[in-house]
């Protein structure tokens, strides 16, 4: 099934409290993970609460990544992150404001600043990994 950021976008503005975070967990659910032979330090998110990891398997001409993590909600997270940036351009990936990708689907407010911090800490892996 395919899936596009601004359906997932417009389904997270207009749940609020519970209801968006069982859509997060729903979210996890379609994250077809990392394969365990894949999960190494070289690509672990650190600074994310939970184990979480992060592939690039295409730069040119679009972003492909995946995306894993041992924590339900943090894999749906991760799931919104991985269709946000699948397609897009390098460029367009390291110009991503972190705050501002939050502020956008409605979830700032709604997570934690420790499941924030480890999301900001999976776009900087992401760059750091382009």
């Amino acid at each position: 099934m395919s899936v596009d950021f601004q359906s997932l976008k417009n389904n997270l503005i207009i749940l609020d409290g519970w209801d968006r975070l069982r859509y997060l967990l729903d979210l996890s659910k379609m994250n077809e993970g990392i394969p365990d032979d894949l999960k190494n330090d070289e690509s672990r998110i650190f600074g994310c609460i939970s184990t979480s990891f992060l592939i690039v398997d295409n730069v040119e001409p679009k972003i492909r990544i995946r995306t894993d993590s041992d924590a339900a909600f943090v894999k749906g997270l991760l799931f919104l992150l991985k269709v946000y940036v699948n397609g897009k351009t390098k460029n367009e990936i390291i110009n991503i404001n972190e705050e501002n990708l939050m502020n956008e689907v409605g979830i700032k407010n709604a997570i934690s600043s420790q499941r924030m911090n480890g999301f900001y800490a999976a776009i900087k892996k992401l760059k750091e990994l382009l």
